[in-house]
């Protein structure tokens, strides 16, 4: 029997939802996922419509991509109360006033954030732009990245960042995380309540053909070619998260 990708991902994040034993998103009305065809943001949306039907929750969610959501999951995805938007959050403002924010907008692999020339815009003026959209008193929810930590050779805690080269290949991506950071510390210090996530390596149902991340590549690889190959010596060793 093939599983269609909607279902999949909503059956996957029936796990995460097993631990609520009480709402979890009481009082809140309106929440926006920006970056929702991502990895994250899917699980994310996945996860939002698991909960409101277990506990019959009458909210409304946004989700906000720069390009399109696949056919195959927008299909199978209910529409009630879930509204798709298509929109560049660095070049555009969200007009309506959210309780909930989570902002994972941007990529993840490195020959995509090397390529895309609005990359550094993505944390700065994207970011920005969201913050337009928060309530007083809502929460925002930033993505940051451990690509912060780049250019450490040990010591990897919370108050140390790695230096790079402003001309390196990933240092519009790793800045523009920085900066997301200090403007999320400086809406902090204004008074509102914003989370800051340093997400490692992650896999997980939800990737995309095109995805050209390690783990997905892989895949793709073994079931395409029935052989994965190496673009490097395979020296390195990394811990990922589901």
């Amino acid at each position: 029997m093939r599983i269609n990708q909607a279902n999949l991902l909503l059956e996957q994040n029936k796990y995460v939802i097993s631990h609520f034993k009480q709402n979890p998103l009481k009082k809140l009305k309106k929440i926006l996922i920006i970056g929702s065809n991502g990895l994250v943001g899917l699980n994310i949306l996945s996860t939002l419509i698991n909960l409101k039907k277990k506990f019959n929750l009458n909210i409304s969610i946004y989700c906000v991509s720069k390009s399109s959501l696949p056919k195959n999951i927008l299909k199978n995805i209910s529409r009630k109360n879930i509204n798709f938007l298509k929109l560049d959050i660095t070049e555009k403002k969200i007009n309506q006033k959210f309780d909930l924010i989570f902002f994972c907008a941007g990529y993840s692999s490195p020959s995509s954030f090397i390529k895309d020339k609005k990359t550094l815009f993505i944390s700065s003026f994207g970011l920005n732009n969201a913050f337009h959209s928060l309530k007083k008193k809502g929460k925002l929810i930033f993505f940051s990245s451990s690509e912060i930590y780049n250019g450490l050779k040990k010591d990897f805690i919370e108050t140390k960042s790695g230096n790079i080269n402003s001309d390196n290949d990933r240092a519009s991506y790793i800045n523009g995380k920085k900066f997301g950071e200090t403007l999320s510390h400086n809406k902090i210090n204004d008074g509102y309540s914003v989370l800051v996530i340093r997400l490692s390596l992650a896999y997980g149902a939800g990737p995309g053909l095109s995805d050209k991340r390690v783990l997905n590549d892989f895949i793709l690889k073994a079931l395409k070619n029935k052989k994965i190959s190496m673009l490097d010596r395979g020296q390195s060793v990394r811990k990922y998260i589901f």
